[in-house]
């Protein structure tokens, strides 16, 4: 199965306190144990990045290192995930949520996260609560 992980699940995973941590924690073991192919979107990166280096700077550095570890695959953005990107974002999405939605469509991806908007565009989510 192939997943296209958001930024808060990665967010959850990196902050020990985080209230999503132990459902992130939880579900990486569960990849693993299961083979999952997981990716996220450079875009995802960025805005982890964005928000790491404000709430846990000294984790900032760490991203990179968390990623390879998880065997989390970043993809690129290409034109067609811009385009997508720019139509969700004419249907009231916000910039980092439209690009990982274009990225999990343009890709065909479950996206794990824990944001209900992108059921209301047709695709599949799988929340780590339930996982």
């Amino acid at each position: 199965m192939e997943f296209l992980i958001d930024a808060d699940v990665l967010y959850g995973y990196i902050d020990l306190t985080d209230w999503l941590h132990p459902y992130s924690t939880k579900f990486f073991e569960k990849a693993e144990e299961n083979n999952y192919k997981l990716k996220t979107s450079a875009v995802v990166v960025l805005e982890l990045a964005i928000v790491t280096k404000r709430d846990l700077p000294n984790k900032l550095f760490e991203i990179l290192d968390t990623l390879k570890r998880l065997k989390v695959e970043i993809l690129p953005v290409n034109e067609g995930i811009v385009e997508l990107a720019f139509k969700f974002i004419k249907e009231d999405f916000g910039i980092f949520d439209a690009f990982h939605a274009a990225t999990a469509k343009y890709y065909d991806l479950v996206i794990v996260g824990t944001d209900r908007k992108y059921e209301k565009i047709g695709l599949t989510k799988a929340d780590p609560r339930d996982i």
